[in-house]
């Protein structure tokens, strides 16, 4: 069930991951750093705007959702999402607009009259996302993404192209967002206007609000180093940075959201009808699928930082993306580790706020090492801070985890196999040596890939050899026919 649910994420996920990061080798190569600097810092401040303000209760009816006994409680859930997320995106639009027009903020580098609508759209888009998700239906998620994906790309490219700059990019995206909201009707449609059912609101509240701050300090950890860079070394600079790791999070990022996606409904679901037992046979499959999909492409993108940088983004970028990229890619595997594995112990708990205190005390680590490590080491230093602040993070959520829910013992016969295949790929992409070029970057993908793929059916991962052999028969059969 893990693999079929993470198979269809992956594929419904992998082309709007493709124009991601198609959209990036583009507009690195359009863009000046200055440019790209500005759109990045307006998309995280959208991105903070949702976390704090929207994304509680996406979280709260992703938690409730699938565990809503009849279609009464789905009505009230589903009508009281819809109640508060226009309640709160007005007021966000309304705000923004407001401090636009009074000029206030206007020495950072941020499109600030576009950030409360890119806000809303997007926490509208990620509440339809979510409910998506919760009702395991993959494909009319994919459809969503997918949609929003491709006119986002297509506008942002275009508008970049003729001139546009960072404003017209903001503006497709936003778009982008609106276009594929309408594919969500159906959910909306037979439910109440402005309806707040009181103890759905308390419950979301409840669930959603520790969440919210934990979320906000996550954003700390993993977007303040932008803000240090632009006040310390300059908006040119963020640009670089922000592509570096944006490049970074496409492909680590975007692989590991496939698994938790996949992965936690079923553990919620397992915990719901099996009890602590079944949520902790679900849990380890999950902790093997998100090592087997996060370690080999980080450490892969490590290894293949020379070529990323130098094939795929404009040359005003390479050179500095080429030293920070494998530190901002060892930071978003341990993040992923953490994120979709060791903090699902604080959710099936309902312990939020012992993971809030988690990410605060990494948020004061990760804040005391940007004033420290920017000004000595200018982009690398912020690297380097966010890889030791994930690393506490990870550590406390291990530690902690385990007093608020018996999470499983970890499987360690089968986590050693997926390292000794994870170092076959790594000496074997180390051993080629060739010169950077699109064609070099191939290769060692190609070839790092096989090889991590041979070596876990040879050690008889998940029953490789079995399946295989069933496939090599099944085929078999059919050519006879």
């Amino acid at each position: 069930m893990l693999a079929k649910h993470g198979i269809t994420y992956l594929v419904v996920k992998l082309f709007p991951a493709v124009l991601s990061l198609l959209s990036l080798v583009i507009f690195t190569h359009i863009l000046s750093p200055e440019e790209y600097g500005v759109y990045s810092l307006s998309i995280l401040v959208a991105g903070l705007g949702n976390a704090v303000f929207l994304q509680w209760i996406s979280l709260g009816i992703g938690r409730y959702l699938p565990s809503a006994e009849n279609a009464q409680e789905r009505m009230n859930l589903l009508a009281t999402a819809r109640t508060l997320s226009l309640c709160v995106s007005l007021i966000l639009i309304g705000g923004t607009l407001a401090i636009w027009l009074m000029g206030y903020l206007g020495s950072y580098g941020v499109v600030l009259w576009a950030v409360g609508s890119l806000c809303a759209i997007q926490g509208w888009n990620d509440l339809n996302l979510r409910i998506q998700n919760a009702n395991l239906n993959p494909l009319d998620y994919g459809k969503i993404l997918t949609l929003k994906s491709v006119v986002g790309f297509v506008l942002g490219v275009l508008s970049a192209y003729l001139g546009f700059g960072a404003e017209g990019i903001l503006v497709s995206i936003m778009l982008g967002f609106a276009s594929a909201s309408f594919l969500s009707k159906n959910i909306w449609s037979k439910l109440p206007w402005w309806f707040i059912d009181k103890p759905v609101l308390s419950k979301l509240l409840t669930y959603g609000a520790p969440l919210t701050i934990t979320y906000l300090l996550i954003f700390v950890i993993d977007a303040s180093d932008r803000f240090f860079i632009e006040r310390i070394i300059g908006i040119e600079a963020v640009g670089i940075y922000s592509a570096a790791y944006e490049i970074s999070q496409y492909s680590i990022g975007t692989l590991a959201a496939v698994v938790n996606l996949a992965a936690l409904p079923l553990v919620i679901s397992a915990m719901a009808k099996h009890g602590v037992e079944g949520a902790q046979a679900q849990l380890r499959k999950s902790f093997l699928f998100i090592l087997a999909v996060a370690l080999p492409v980080s450490g892969g993108l490590c290894m293949v930082a020379p070529e990323v940088a130098n094939t795929l983004m404009g040359s005003r970028f390479s050179v500095e993306a080429e030293r920070i990229i494998p530190w901002i890619a060892l930071a978003i595997f341990i993040s992923a580790m953490k994120s979709y594995y060791f903090d699902y112990a604080f959710q099936l708990a309902q312990s939020t706020h012992v993971q809030m205190f988690i990410v605060f005390v990494c948020a004061i680590i990760n804040i005391a090492l940007n004033f420290w490590l920017i000004p000595k080491y200018g982009m690398l230093g912020a690297a380097i801070s966010t890889v030791i602040a994930f690393a506490v993070a990870l550590g406390l959520s291990w530690i902690l985890g385990r007093k608020v829910f018996p999470m499983p013992t970890l499987p360690y016969k089968d986590t050693a196999k997926l390292l000794v295949a994870f170092a076959c790929m790594i000496i074997s992409v180390g051993s080629l040596s060739l010169d950077i070029s699109l064609l070099s970057l191939a290769v060692k993908v190609l070839v790092g890939g096989m090889v991590y793929a041979i070596a876990l059916i040879i050690m008889d991962m998940w029953g490789c050899k079995i399946m295989l052999s069933k496939l090599l028969v099944s085929l078999k059969m059919k050519y006879k026919k």
